[in-house]
Order: structure tokens, then sequence, then C-alpha cells
């Protein structure tokens, strides 16, 4: 087939054309279900064969046909497949195709008594005294619904005023989806008025048997189910099929070829694909890159981001044609699928199949348990159990990213340190491989000492630090790792072990100062241990001093009495061995870590990388929602809280999980400086609606923190004065005065738009747009922290008396309308102030007939 041939492609109309008679000349509208398959009416065939209107059409003669406004010297044949008389409706196929095709067919029974409808197709209009032509002529109606004749037969109808001769056979298209609800047969040309602007419509319910067999036209058989209230829809983003396709990184390794089979099965019979795998295993990498390679190139791959509901929703999910649908649920307090959710998708499965989407869902194993998945036939189950082999994901990172490191990357002293890790921890590896061979000029002769670096880097130290982690009392040699005069030798006792560590969290320290942390650890620490009441934290005050312990560590003494470590890429390794293996006392070492004085410099991390670091080491986001909320409330230290948040919550892995913890925070009043300050940082870089949406949740809370005025202003006015994010907020901005006006939202929005610059033009360009500006201007004259925005609303008037008089009349309308008569009273001495040469208290006492005295009269 031809597809698109030598058509002119007119975008959003590409699948609409023209039937034409045997001169040549236009008679009616056609359009394209599917690439050379073409629906229009019955009787447009007719004159277009010059057949009588009481004669059948055969199947098999051939009409001609053009895209709409392609010019009537170019135009194709197409062969009469199926024709309806009674229903007014013929399907034909053709060779070569138009440029495109419809979104999908809806049935006629869904739509609803007024709902908006467009349609276009070719038209002739009188004009005087001749008939104008017009190759695209377009019509705005609104749905009756499906009538029923005096026989039984069913048509659809709608009214249509402006519809024109030769619009017959053009699809009737539903204004909020794009779906196809109905052919248009005919104008009803009433001769004494009644029904005028009725138009007859063709039912799909009838086009659907004409419809070549194995053709897939998508469909939407039944309406799709309501959003409950309260529950947010899904945020939706499309992923890059050709991204997705071209990445070199990603391979099938052998661990997942079973399941990718199995799931390409399932997804050619139509199922619901669950992917369920452990944490870090890679189910998000293998369903996207899964959709990418088995789906149509018509279908769009869409990822979901359920935001804030409370559980999963089926009746949240989208159901758009051509889909592929990707959903990942991994939070264990609001993503946890129950058994009514995997039943309600029974309906979801049977709904994207009629419009031929699919839906993909990964699931983290933990949240499965208990429930079992083998009573719904329309889930398919795959799971994945291990990760792709990270020696071979590391090399296919590098080669792609950075090439001249694989050979180095292979290199067994290298390779052997990936052994092990998870495809979250692998891609993590070859970032952190890139990041120590920066500056390499490539030469050969230095790449010993590079894989000797990126070695060190890269070392667990597990063997070592067996050792040193051993009770004394059951001492003996661990097995691997290496063991060298700049590592500890031996099982260290507690007090060695918290100087161990300290040292490890701040990379270099003055002794005196360094010996003080490692003792307030080792008190945390010891408190911690007996308040759980296991045996007390022993201490050595015997054996050798700061320095002989130094040095039983594995530290060196640099100059200035300054501690460092010897194998500085050593730090790492002992910090995670301790946060991997002494998991009750995680929350006193983060305590400590917070009050110890960590190096600012970019030598080495802060605290707040180090703990996002470790989270993501671990896949630990319960850490953040229970242990680090609680020192941090204890510290009232808001920014490392909101900068871990920040860290996190840019990681996919993550995102979900923090969109909904800081989704409950919201309305808890001590951490929502914490929600916003995540919101500023994050909003610009990422445009992500439901950063907005959490920052309305804040300032519309029943109770708010103290500084949340303060904040929101601060971040909304960051938001206007980035270039990246300014117009996508004032949207938002709109959103919110229009639907929301007297909610803090709109008044905190407007306050910090009018302080930036948008004043009574702003105003009124929302105005001309049909939003109504009374319910935000009356909750700034009510609240006296809006006077100032109200001043210089009119101090941006001066010397402009249209736009003067329009203020005054908008303040005064809000003032009677919307019961802010007290608020004009309050703003009496800030106007007075304005040095304007109006008299805007006048001028609105004047509106609102009231007496006051004017600025002539004094106060």
């Amino acid at each position: 087939m031809k597809t698109g041939g030598d058509f002119i492609s007119t975008g959003s109309d590409a699948f609409l054309g023209r039937i034409l008679n045997q001169d040549g000349v236009s008679v009616g509208t056609c359009f394209q279900v599917h690439p050379g398959v073409l629906v229009t009416a019955f009787h447009v065939l007719q004159q277009a064969l010059a057949i009588d209107l009481d004669l059948e059409l055969e199947v098999g003669r051939v009409v001609s046909f053009s895209s709409l406004d392609g010019p009537d010297s170019l135009h194709f044949p197409a062969e009469i497949f199926a024709v309806d008389k009674r229903a007014d409706l013929a399907v034909l196929k053709a060779e070569n195709a138009l440029s495109g095709s419809i979104s999908h067919l809806m049935r006629s029974d869904i739509p609803q008594p007024g709902d908006e409808f467009q349609m276009v197709g070719f038209g002739t209009l009188r004009e005087s005294y001749f008939d104008a032509e017009y190759m695209r002529l377009s019509a705005r109606g609104r749905w009756n619904g499906v009538e029923r004749q005096g026989d039984g037969f069913q048509i659809a109808s709608g009214d249509a005023p402006g519809t024109a001769q030769g619009m017959s056979g053009c699809p009737v298209i539903r204004g909020v989806d794009d779906a196809v609800i109905g052919v248009l047969s005919g104008r009803y040309n009433s001769v004494d008025g009644w029904s005028h602007g009725r138009v007859w419509i063709s039912r799909v319910e009838s086009l659907l048997p004409l419809i070549p067999p194995g053709v897939p036209v998508p469909l939407q058989q039944f309406p799709a189910p309501a959003v409950p209230t309260g529950v947010s829809a899904l945020t939706v983003s499309e992923l890059d099929r050709t991204s997705l396709t071209s990445d070199e990184r990603f391979f099938l390794p052998e661990a997942w070829r079973d399941a990718w089979e199995d799931a390409t099965s399932a997804f050619s019979a139509g199922q619901i694909i669950v992917v369920k795998a452990s944490p870090g295993v890679g189910a998000t990498t293998f369903a996207s890159c899964l959709l990418a390679r088995i789906t149509p190139d018509q279908t769009s791959i869409v990822q979901l981001e359920p935001g804030d509901w409370d559980s999963p929703t089926a009746s949240a999910i989208p159901s758009k044609p051509h889909c592929a649908y990707l959903l990942d649920l991994k939070d264990p307090d609001h993503d946890l699928p129950s058994t009514a959710f995997m039943r309600d998708l029974e309906k979801t499965a049977e709904l994207l199949n009629g419009l031929q989407s699919r839906l993909v869902l990964t699931i983290r194993e933990s949240l499965l348990r208990g429930l079992s998945l083998a009573e719904f036939s329309h889930v398919h189950v795959v799971r994945l159990v291990d990760p792709p082999d990270p020696r071979t994901l590391v090399l296919r990172h590098l080669g792609v990213q950075a090439p001249q490191l694989v050979s180095v990357a292979k290199s067994e002293d290298v390779a052997r340190h990936l052994d092990g890790m998870n495809a979250v921890q692998a891609a993590v590896g070859a970032a952190e491989i890139e990041n120590l061979a920066e500056g390499w000029s490539g030469d050969s002769a230095e790449i010993g000492t590079l894989v000797a670096r990126i070695a060190q880097s890269l070392d667990s130290y597990v063997g070592v630090l067996d050792l040193a982690f051993t009770d004394s009392s059951n001492s003996h040699s661990a097995p691997g790792g290496e063991k060298a005069a700049d590592s500890p030798q031996q099982n260290l006792s507690a007090a060695d072990r918290c100087l161990l560590l300290a040292l490890s969290f701040k990379g270099k320290s003055r002794i005196a100062l360094l010996e003080e942390d490692a003792q307030r650890l080792s008190s945390m620490l010891a408190g911690r241990v007996e308040s759980s009441g296991k045996r007390s934290l022993y201490d050595v005050l015997a054996g050798p001093g700061v320095r002989g312990r130094l040095r039983t560590i594995g530290a060196k003494i640099a100059y200035g009495e300054i501690a460092v470590m010897a194998r500085p890429a050593m730090a790492t390794a002992v910090v995670r061995y301790v946060w991997d293996n002494y998991k009750s006392l995680r929350e006193a070492v983060v305590d400590w870590l917070l009050q110890a004085e960590i190096s600012d410099s970019s030598e080495f991390p802060d605290a707040a990388s180090w703990i996002s670091g470790l989270i993501k080491h671990g896949q630990d986001i319960d850490f953040v929602k229970n242990e680090l909320k609680r020192v941090a409330r204890r510290q009232s230290d808001d920014a490392v809280l909101a900068a871990v948040l920040s860290s996190l919550i840019s990681d996919p892995h993550f995102r979900r999980q923090c969109d909904r913890l800081l989704y409950d925070w919201a309305e808890r009043v001590e951490l929502q400086p914490v929600v916003i300050e995540v919101a500023r940082r994050e909003y610009i870089s990422s445009l992500r609606p439901i950063v907005l949406r959490r920052l309305q949740r804040v300032a519309d809370a029943e109770k708010t923190h103290q500084k949340v005025p303060d904040l929101i202003l601060q971040a909304f006015r960051a938001f206007i004065a980035s270039d990246r994010s300014r117009n996508s907020f004032e949207n938002a901005v709109e959103f919110w005065v229009r639907d929301y006006p007297t909610n803090m939202c709109a008044q905190y929005a407007a306050v910090a738009m009018i302080g930036s610059g948008r004043n009574v033009e702003w105003l009124i360009g929302l105005e001309g747009r049909g939003i109504r500006v009374g319910g935000l201007l009356a909750q700034l004259m009510l609240d006296p922290a809006g006077h100032a925005s109200i001043g210089s609303l009119f101090a941006s008037t001066a010397g402009d008396l249209e736009r003067y008089e329009w203020l005054v009349v908008k303040l005064a309308e809000a003032a009677q309308e919307d019961g802010a008569i007290l608020g004009i009273l309050g703003l009496s001495s800030m106007l007075r102030g304005l040095g304007i040469a109006q008299d805007p208290m006048a001028d609105l006492a004047d509106r609102l007939e009231l007496r006051l005295p004017r600025i002539s009269e004094g106060n």
C-alpha cells in the first residue's frame, strides 16, 4: 500500500478526503479509519456514480477520491467494499492511503445529550447568485442522542446549524476526546421552521459490520469509568520510543529471556502484564524497553505517575487509543494493590483492548504478598528474579558514555568489584568510573594507575571490614579484601570503630576534633544500644593514644595535625558497611552526622549527600519517613531533610514514593516548610504539575506553619523569574484564579504575580479569557497581606485613566458581589499614601455610595 502517496498532508485533517464524480467534481466527504479503508455516506456514492437514488450500489465498483485540500486533478481510485443503504453508509478500500487516520470510533450510544462535536469536510455555500466551494468547511454542534424511527430503525441526531451541502460522509467528532461518534448523513430541511439546524447522523454501530474483517480500528465499546471524587487523575508523560529502541545500554540478559517471551505472548493476548521484582532488579527498564520493541509504531508509550491517590484505583487509569501505559507501584503505604483493584482491571483490560491500547504494571514484589493473582484471567504475571549481569551492564553504559573506559572496566581488578551489584548499583558504578577517570588523557602508560584508583574506589573492603568489626572473642581471618598497612589490621574496639566511622564521614579532620566527634558518636551509639535492651557498648580506656589508634584503623596524620584516610576510597566502603550491617544504629549515626562539622568543600560529601547516597544504595525510602524525619525534627534541621528529598525525588526509582510522602506532609504543619523547599528546588527543572498541587495543598491547608506565607511567595516569585518555568506557572495560576479564587493558593499566586510586575494588564487578560477576577480581588481586599498588592495595582495605572477606571469598577463589583465592603474600608490609609493623581478611596466610595472623606478633606 502506498501510504500518503502524493497527497498533501493537512495535519489534523490528514484523515479527511473528498469523493469525486466521474467528471472530477467533489460531491461529498470521506474519512480514513485505517490506511486504505475509507468511510463515506451511501448517498454520496450514488451521486458520484450518477445512480438513481432508488437503485442499489454494486460492491466492487470504483469511485475516485482525493485528500481534503488536494487538487481535483490529483485523485485515486477506491473500490466499494460494503454498503448499508438504510443506514446511509459505505466503506471503500484503496491502494493509496490518506496520510492520516482517525483517532478512534466510539459507539453512538455512549455520548451524552449536550456533548459538543465538530464536523469538518468539503462543502458548498450559496453566495448571492452562485454556489461557492470550500475545500474545508467546519460546523460545530451538540449531540441530541439516538432516535428511533417508526419501524424501529435507529439513527442519531444533533443540532449543527453550520452544516452545509457536500459535508455528507464526514466524521462527527466528539470534542472532549476526538472520538468519531457517527457519520453525517444529512441535514433536516425544515419547511415550517421546526427543528431548524437538526442533522441526521449514521450510527457507529451500523458502521462496524461494514469494516473489513481483521482491520484493527480502535473502538470504545462502553463509557470509561468515572474517577471517584477525591482521586486525582494520573500524571502522564510520553516516553521516546526512538530513544528506548536505540539505547545501546539496554541488552536482554539470559535471566530475563523467558519473562520477555512470556510478556510478549500476554501482550498479544490483550492481557494486563504485571512485572513483579525486588528493588534494583530493573523492572521499569524491562517494561519500557519491552513496550518500545513490541508495540506498533503508531502506539504512544506513556508513563503514568500515581501522584496523590491513597490506593491504586482502576478508574484513574486513562483510556486513550493507541497507547501502551506503564505504571510503577512502589510505595508500600499508597500503592498496595487490593483484590478489588485487580478485579476492576478486568474492565480496564476490555476497554483498552478495544482501543488498541495496553497496560503494564511493575510492582515491588513485597507489595504482592498475600495477594493471589491466579484467579484473574485478564492479568498475566511475569517475575524478574535476577538483575542483568553487572559487568555487562557497566560495559554497555561505558560503551555509550565513555568508550575509552571499556578496556579499563574489563580489567579483572575493576570488574571483580562489580560482581553482586543490582541494576541500579551497576549504573551508579559506571557513573563512578567515569568520574574517577575524568581528566585521564588516554595515555596507555597511565592505565595501571587509573585501574588501581578505580578498583580502590569500587572495593567494598568487605574482608577487611569483616575482620575489623568482628567481636574480639571470635576473632578470625575474614576472606577477601586486601590486608595492607593502610587499612585496619585487626578487629577494632568499639571506640576505634567509632573513630574509623567518624573519619570516614568527615574525610579529614583535626585530630583533637576528630577524637571529640568519635567520643560523641560512641556515646550516642551506646545510648541507642542500651535503650534497645542489648548489652552495653564497651569502651577501652587503656591502650594506645589517639595517634596509635589512628594507625590501627588505617589512617594517617598529615601536616597540621590533620587526620585523613590513608585510602580515601575506603571511606564510602566503611560507611556503607556500618549502614548495611548495623541497621538498629542508623538513626543514631544520622543524629551524630547532623551535629558533626562535616566539610562543606566539594572534596568530601556533606551530610545530606551522605544520607541520600546511603538511602539510594539501600533502596530504603522508609528511613526518610521514619528515622530521618525524627532526627531532623529533633534537631530542627529542615534544610537537610529538604536536601535529601530533593536528591531522591530527582531519581526515577524514588520519585513516586517521594511524591506521595510530600503530599501527605503538606498538611503536617511542622513539615510544610520542607514541602515548600523541595517544591521550590524541583519545579523549575521538572515542571511537573504535581509539584504545584503540593504547594496548593500546603497553601489551602486548614492549619499552616507561620513561615508558609513567606516561603510560598519566595517559591512563586522564583517560578515567575525563571524563563523555564514562567509560562507553565502562569497557566497554573489562571486555573487557580478561575476555579479557586477564594483559596489561599490563588491569593499567594496573585500577590507574587503582581509583585513581579503582572499588574492590571494581567487581570484584564484573565477577564478577556473568561476568568472572573472579582473573587480574587475580594480576597486581596479582605486580607491585610493583600493590601500592598492592591496598592501596586493602582500605582501601575498612573497616567492611564482607562486602566484606572477599570480597576475601580472591578474592585467595587468585588466589594458588592463578594462581600468585601469592609475590605474597602481597610484600604483607606494605604491608598491615601500612593501619591497618584486620582483619589481611589473617593472613587470607590462614589461607586459604592459610601460617605468617605476625600484626600483634600484630610483624615
